[in-house]
């Protein structure tokens, strides 16, 4: 039992530390003390004698979407990191994901010198989106990421780079980072930036960009910060100059006194829509329009049942959501793609079972609202799209991190 608590309080020494502070929290791991682009941290490994750290998270799901039933191992991911010294250190996570598409999904190297500047080089998650940096299963209740975390925001996105990061005073952390940029040649109107990240597989530099995020959470349970993103996308295909991607996006966390919200909102600007539609259209006369901007918005709600039973760890999380996604906030001009959505919303029942911190049990049931009325890049015969309810989804998950 007490190397159990050992390795789990070397591991994820944060959570540790809010846990002293507010025994009644039992919060599952979240960002680091450093805000790290990873949940896992070795800030404590080589004063107890070890120098090695080795983790991991995994997610199986069942998702019934009428006809169509699925059963998958979503993803299984193995954390390796390594303290050299004191203030070098070396982070790396393998992922399987479906089963059989295997990635490398960080590999980056962090120096230390000084707690308000620190450097890291390598293979690191672009720090924008709740989730895109957080999306180890335990740490969120739904069964699938947001739908503005995987259309809006591409996560899991990792680029090649470098920059700095620290914490100046308590409580407030920042990234900065040079990275490689996207290739505007694989953007798709369904989901803008998807096809376009980089990932560490023979990334053009063509095109680099920058990429940042700044957190406060001095205020215990709280959590919010800002991120942005802008680059060039063009790729040094002639077509393409003057391709450029630009996301600005907000995010806030809060969980205590039984409590747990969450929010989100993120905006996506590509400069040159028009032109990589017409340019895609030479050799694909049907090919749908990139949008000139896509939004997303997602919030949740959810409170412990078991919070005020203090002889438990448990946890069990009734929770509401509501999320708004819209891929072609704003189209292309002069350009009518008769096959664009309209915006969606969604609202998000379900529930959330912790036997432990790091192991959840899932339930979440999706119901698609009215969707909202279509903008100009959402006309069929000249008119607008109907709008569609319905669509229900079933899914129940399970997930869990060491």
């Amino acid at each position: 039992m007490f190397r159990s608590t050992l390795l789990f309080t070397l591991l994820f020494p944060s959570l540790a530390s809010l846990a002293l502070a507010d025994p009644q929290m039992n919060l599952p791991p979240g960002p680091s003390e450093e805000e790290a682009p990873t949940s896992y941290t070795l800030n404590s490994l080589v004063g107890a004698g070890r120098r090695l750290g080795i983790g991991g998270y995994g997610e199986a799901e069942a998702i019934l979407d009428g006809d169509d039933k699925q059963v998958k191992l979503r993803r299984f991911v193995l954390f390796a990191g390594y303290r050299f010294t004191d203030w070098a250190r070396l982070y790396s996570e393998i992922e399987v994901e479906n089963g059989n598409v295997i990635e490398i999904e960080q590999a980056y190297l962090e120096l230390e010198p000084r707690r308000w500047l620190g450097f890291r080089a390598g293979l690191m998650v672009v720090p924008v989106g709740l989730h895109n940096l957080y999306h180890e299963p335990p740490t969120f209740n739904q069964v699938e990421r947001p739908l503005t975390d995987q259309l809006v925001i591409p996560s899991t996105w990792r680029e090649l780079g470098v920059g700095i990061y620290g914490s100046p005073v308590e409580g407030l952390h920042y990234q900065l980072y040079a990275m490689s940029g996207l290739d505007a040649d694989k953007f798709q109107a369904d989901a803008p930036l998807v096809g376009g990240r980089g990932n560490g597989q023979a990334a053009h530099l063509n095109d680099a960009a920058i990429s940042g995020r700044v957190n406060y959470n001095r205020v215990l349970g709280l959590d919010v910060a800002v991120g942005f993103y802008y680059g060039g996308a063009g790729q040094d295909v002639k077509e393409l100059g003057g391709v450029r991607v630009g996301i600005l996006e907000a995010d806030l966390r809060f969980k205590r006194w039984g409590l747990d919200a969450r929010a989100e909102y993120a905006r996506v600007f590509i400069t040159g829509a028009a032109r990589l539609t017409n340019y895609q259209r030479e050799t694909n006369p049907t090919f749908a329009a990139i949008p000139k901007a896509a939004e997303g918005f997602y919030a949740e709600v959810g409170y412990n049942a078991l919070h005020l039973w203090r002889k438990t760890t448990h946890e069990l999380e009734p929770y509401l959501a509501y999320e708004y996604v819209n891929v072609h906030a704003e189209g292309s001009t002069g350009i009518l793609d008769p096959g664009a959505d309209a915006a969606k919303h969604y609202l998000h029942l379900g529930l959330a079972y912790h036997p432990h911190p790091q192991i959840v049990f899932k339930f979440d049931y999706q119901r698609k609202l009215a969707d909202a009325t279509p903008g100009p890049s959402a006309i069929v015969m000249g008119q607008p799209a109907a709008p569609v309810t319905g669509q229900d989804v079933v899914a129940f998950g399970l997930g869990f991190m060491f």
